[in-house]
């Protein structure tokens, strides 16, 4: 990984942070519905996969920051940056410049912990479980 390689992020004036795009698309909701055989207009059902969806986003983010501060240490603080949260910035980093390849291998390796998280607990799967452990209580 090289320091071009590593996503700067700024929300307005503030300081650009290092950060990760974690803006969700692509949920097939139908085969989730389909799978309860639940009829997707039923809002009921509709506040069901939004509370799963809910907790599976607050795993994301809680999880997140652990991870930071087991990479970078106790500086490190994950936050939900842009309009909708769809970025995971890292403050308190030294500036991107003054990176060295130890820093970028630690980047790396935070990067790739965020995107897998982010597919695995967007996957429909994972949803369904989610949906399915919601239900049991």
């Amino acid at each position: 990984m090289k320091k071009a390689d590593v996503t700067i992020h700024r929300d307005g004036w503030f300081t650009a942070v290092p950060a990760i795009c974690v803006k969700i698309y692509g949920i097939k909701c139908q085969k989730i519905f389909d799978f309860f055989n639940w009829d997707p207009n039923d809002k009921d059902k509709q506040k069901i996969l939004d509370n799963a969806m809910t907790g599976l986003i607050k795993v994301f983010w809680d999880s997140a920051q652990v991870v930071a501060k087991d990479t970078f240490g106790d500086n490190a603080k994950v936050v939900a940056g842009g309009r909708s949260g769809g970025w995971c910035e890292v403050h308190g980093l030294p500036p991107l410049a003054d990176w060295n390849a130890v820093d970028l291998a630690k980047w790396a390796h935070f990067s790739k912990w965020v995107n897998e998280t982010k597919t695995f607990l967007t996957s429909e799967s994972t949803i369904i479980d989610e949906i399915g452990a919601l239900l049991e209580q």
